[in-house]
């Protein structure tokens, strides 16, 4: 990465994390949901670019594990946790930290979901209350033959407190021989801020398992 380009992408992550805008935004599931009492865990890696004036080049890197508790035949809690560190992969401890949670309804098809959750940041010079933020997420499933899916999703990124908006879209599939019981995900996203000129791309890859088949 160039030193430009360096300096815009840290300029970036840093104001996104003081406006409570937390950087991760990939997702790796789709409008399905866990089921009533069943536990779902996906872990994932991601690889996170932002392109501004100009410029690209790897911005960081992700590694999430969510949790899924079926709550209801077509309703989950869901909690995450992301850690990031830059492009080279070793964060020297002064990586960041995002933990969000919230619901998730699906219709009874469970070809679309709505969640809710928020989440915020938290590391080493983080004002935590200032990384407060609501992500609304609507998700679309599309079965296309047995054991392959594809899911997209939107989302919309609130700051709590204060800081940009932003706006996110994913689309990934789920590859499995039984998708209610485990699935590879991978999927691509990006992600647009209302005061940027440049937007953050996201590649990566998931794996899932419900523990309740």
């Amino acid at each position: 990465m160039t030193a430009r380009l360096a300096a815009l992408a840290g300029a970036a992550l840093l104001a996104a994390l003081a406006s409570g805008c937390a950087a991760p935004f990939a997702e790796y599931q789709g409008a399905r949901t866990a089921g009533r009492g069943n536990v779902e865990i996906t872990g994932s890696y991601t690889s996170v670019h932002f392109s501004g004036q100009g410029e690209s080049g790897e911005l960081q890197r992700e590694y999430t594990a969510q949790l899924a508790a079926g709550t209801g035949d077509h309703t989950d809690w869901r909690f995450r946790y992301t850690r990031i560190g830059p492009p080279g992969g070793d964060s020297g401890g002064g990586g960041v930290n995002v933990f969000g949670f919230g619901p998730k309804f699906a219709a009874a098809s469970e070809r679309v979901a709505v969640a809710l959750p928020v989440g915020f940041a938290f590391g080493s010079d983080i004002d935590v209350v200032d990384t407060f933020q609501f992500h609304p997420t609507v998700f679309v499933t599309v079965p296309w033959s047995t054991g392959l899916e594809l899911n997209t999703s939107g989302k919309v990124l609130v700051p709590l407190k204060s800081g940009s908006v932003g706006f996110a879209a994913n689309v990934g599939f789920g590859i499995s021989s039984n998708l209610a019981l485990w699935a590879v995900r991978p999927e691509v996203g990006v992600l647009k801020y209302t005061d940027s000129d440049g937007y953050v791309m996201q590649f990566g890859l998931g794996l899932s398992y419900n523990l309740g088949h």
